[in-house]
């Protein structure tokens, strides 16, 4: 059975899953994902969750997965100053 956890979303919806590139412009549209530094393309909302999962695995020392679903190591941690938004 599924775990319900809180996770902090702010800018879950300008942050690659892949390479975790934060900026407002990575918002294509209401459902596309493109992210300006790696080329990652993803529905919205889906990159969004794999953002989030990826907060809560390296909170909880967990394997993240990358954007295929496949096991891979952890990127460093991040605090929420790292995040810089482009100009």
């Amino acid at each position: 059975m599924g775990q319900l956890v809180k996770e902090r979303a702010a800018y879950s919806s300008q942050t690659c899953a892949v390479c975790e590139h934060c900026a407002p412009e990575n918002r294509e549209s209401q459902a596309v994902f493109r992210c300006h530094g790696c080329g990652h393309i993803a529905n919205a909302d889906s990159n969004a969750a794999r953002v989030l999962l990826g907060r809560y695995e390296r909170r909880m020392n967990r394997p993240s997965l990358d954007a295929e679903g496949k096991g891979m190591s952890l990127p460093a941690k991040r605090q929420l100053g790292d995040l810089r938004l482009s100009a």
